[in-house]
């Protein structure tokens, strides 16, 4: 779950739009190294955002694999052929208009627009809020 609610930043909202945005595909095809560099956002997505700072995310997924080795998940030998390579991205940002359901989006934000029309905030929203 919580893999699926966090900020990835770039607008990459959940491992999937992550793995779209940061490298092109979706989690499942994910290679260990590239599965490593999002593992390792999750401590700070800005501080490791792999656009700014390519060599502290660089350092940052090799702390993962050297996790991952530790706790058997991958053996030393391909821990240190992982950590050997440059960090590579194929960086495809996707817009509002991009990726599924625009239509069902586009149609949402319309009826919100119109819903907000309908619906203007109560002059005395602040005073209903500090009431309760």
């Amino acid at each position: 779950m919580y893999l699926n609610k966090y900020d990835f930043l770039n607008p990459a909202l959940g491992i999937s739009s992550a793995s779209r945005i940061y490298f092109g595909k979706g989690p499942k095809d994910l290679k260990v190294e590239e599965a490593a560099v999002l593992v390792g956002m999750l401590k700070n997505s800005s501080l490791y955002n792999p656009r700014r700072r390519p060599n502290m995310v660089r350092d940052r997924r090799n702390v993962v694999l050297r996790e991952m080795a530790k706790y058997g998940y991958i053996d030393e030998k391909q821990r240190d052929q992982l950590r050997a390579l440059p960090l590579t991205l194929d960086y495809s940002p996707e817009g509002h208009n991009d990726g599924t359901a625009t239509y069902f989006r586009e149609y949402v934000r319309s009826w919100m627009a119109n819903w907000v029309k309908k619906n203007p905030k109560d002059k005395n929203f602040s005073i209903h809020i500090r009431q309760l």
